[in-house]
């Protein structure tokens, strides 16, 4: 009375809670009677896994660990090919959507690369790209082989989300969001700024004087 099977239209029904059984009377995978399915092992799949859904906000994967200790659970990149090399991509998260012709285009990406295979000094990259102008672009780049941050674009630090007017206007800015002191370079002189934007003292590109 658990499981039926209607030839006509090719359809397995399953009634109440289903279990599939692993080795020496362990569980393999439980099908709730609620249409949750519980899996104790690995799950392994040599493809595409895709989760579509037409609900706001979904869908969702929740990663949850109940121990009681310190350490939760993990994503985890794996590049094992035994061909590895300086550089390889070892893994990405890619964020894409429809443009205005439907096509599925990919605005951000953060990437994970090994700088430097070699044994017991290995290096590696994280890198952040952003779509710009309809191309690719590394915005941010943590340089595990040269100890660097490199950001490619104008380097903004404040203490709340600037205004879009703000952004773009400046190559580099530190800026103190509730004196609204703040350091400036735009590709010549340097300013610091004090409360209300006044100039104190500045750095003049051309002479090299300290104003």
């Amino acid at each position: 009375t658990q499981l039926t099977y209607n030839p006509f239209s090719n359809t397995l029904a399953v009634a109440g809670t289903t279990t599939i059984g692993g080795g020496y009377g362990s569980t393999g995978i439980t099908l709730e009677s609620d249409g949750d399915l519980s899996m104790n092992g690995d799950l392994k799949v040599d493809g595409l896994i895709h989760l579509a859904s037409s609900t706001t906000a979904e869908p969702i994967i929740k990663i949850e660990n109940t121990n009681t200790d310190a350490t939760a659970g993990s994503i985890q990149f794996v590049k094992n090919g035994h061909g590895e090399a300086d550089n390889d991509v070892l893994g990405s998260i890619d964020f894409k959507g429809d443009d205005s012709g439907n096509v599925e285009t990919l605005y951000a990406q953060i990437i994970g690369k090994s700088g430097d295979i070699t044994n017991a000094s290995e290096d590696g990259d994280i890198v952040f790209k952003v779509a710009q102008n309809g191309t690719m672009r590394t915005v941010i780049h943590i340089d595990g082989v040269n100890e660097d941050v490199l950001v490619h674009n104008d380097l903004y630090v404040t203490g709340a989300e600037p205004t879009d007017a703000a952004i773009g206007t400046k190559y580099f800015r530190i800026h103190n969001n509730n004196s609204h002191n703040y350091i400036d370079y735009g590709g010549g002189n340097v300013y610091f700024r004090d409360d209300g934007g006044t100039t104190t003292m500045f750095f003049e590109n051309t002479t090299r004087d300290v104003g």
